[in-house]
C-alpha cells in the first residue's frame, strides 16, 4: 500500500521543492514541503478574502493548496498555488493581479524572495 501523493505532477513538485531546499537552504521550502506532503483530505484551502487581508504590496503569496473564490480582492497581488477555482482566477484577474501554478513557478528556476506562505 503506497502512502503519499500519487499524482505525477504533485510528485514532481515535491521533488523540485526538495531540490531547491537543498540548493538555496531557505526555510520557506521546508514549510512548503510540510504542507505538500499531506494527504489529499488535509490539503490547504484559502479564500480570496484571506489573501486580501494578509497580503502586502510587491509580495508573492504562496498557497500550498487550493485558492477559492469566496470574498473580494481589491489590490493586485501575485499568487502561486497548487490549484485555483475558476471564480478565484476571475477575481485575481479583475484586480489586475497575477496567478501562477506552483509547479510552473518551481520549473522557472526563479529564486523566491519577498514571499509569504498563507495557509
Amino acid at each position: 500500500m503506497k502512502k503519499g501523493p500519487e499524482n505525477p505532477e504533485h510528485i514532481q513538485l515535491i521533488a523540485l521543492c526538495e531540490k531547491k531546499m537543498r540548493k538555496e537552504k531557505k526555510p520557506v521550502y521546508t514549510l512548503l514541503l510540510k504542507y505538500l506532503r499531506r494527504p489529499r483530505r488535509r490539503k490547504v484551502e484559502v479564500n480570496v478574502k484571506k489573501l486580501e487581508v494578509f497580503s502586502k504590496d510587491k509580495e508573492l503569496i504562496i498557497v500550498p493548496g487550493k485558492v477559492l473564490g469566496i470574498g473580494e480582492l481589491k489590490k493586485p497581488i501575485k499568487v502561486a498555488a497548487l490549484s485555483f477555482s475558476s471564480s478565484a482566477i476571475e477575481k485575481i484577474k479583475r484586480s489586475k493581479g497575477e496567478y501562477f501554478y506552483l509547479l510552473d513557478l518551481f520549473k522557472s528556476n526563479k529564486k523566491l524572495e519577498n514571499v509569504r506562505v498563507i495557509i
